[in-house]
């Protein structure tokens, strides 16, 4: 009986691994970030539902089904998010205090649209909607629930920070990391998406 617990344990071990790679594969071409983030959120929102779920065969279907879907969301809130950072370390370079505070709003901002752009892959990944109506949903929910959308955003930047602090652990981050961070970032949004059914 241990035995098989044990086996079990490494079977899905091992197949974790194989999807953060297969994750990290499926990014390679920038323009499919979105939609590939988005079948890890997908076949992570399976696997907090039923731990049985195959995870490499859901994020195959995933991947198939919602990439276009998936890369218009992403990338329509992504690119605004990625401007405001860079308006950021615009504004704090001029100096001054007109300079600050246009890039703490700048910071806002980018802060607001990266919460947007992980609600509107999660949104991707539960809910089955058209392309504009789950941008325009995505850049509403940070504004209705700012602490939950926090705690999102969070998890990414607390991978990268890892990542840049101890490039050790991007090992760690690159073969488990990233599914680990979809499935704390489903089990976030959940009771949230359950209410919007």
């Amino acid at each position: 009986m241990t035995e098989n617990r044990t086996v079990q344990g490494l079977t899905s071990f091992f197949t974790l691994v194989a999807l953060n790679l297969i994750h990290v594969v499926a990014c390679l071409p920038v323009i499919t970030i979105g939609a590939a983030s988005a079948a890890l959120l997908e076949t992570m929102d399976a696997v907090r539902q039923n731990p049985d779920t195959d995870m490499l065969r859901t994020y195959g279907h995933a991947l198939k089904t919602d990439t276009l879907r998936g890369s218009i969301v992403f990338w329509a809130i992504a690119l605004p998010a990625a401007l405001a950072a860079f308006a950021v370390r615009f504004w704090w370079s001029t100096g001054g205090a007109p300079g600050a505070i246009a890039a703490v709003i700048a910071a806002l901002l980018a802060l607001y649209l990266a919460a947007s752009a992980v609600h509107g892959l999660l949104l991707v990944a539960t809910r089955d909607t058209t392309a504009s109506r789950t941008i325009h949903n995505a850049l509403l929910l940070p504004a209705v629930v700012p602490a939950r959308s926090l705690f999102l955003v969070l998890v990414p930047i607390t991978e990268v920070a890892l990542a840049i602090a101890l490039p050790p652990s991007l090992i760690i981050i690159l073969t488990v990391g990233l599914a680990v961070g979809a499935l704390l970032q489903s089990a976030i949004a959940a009771p949230l998406y359950a209410r919007l059914s």
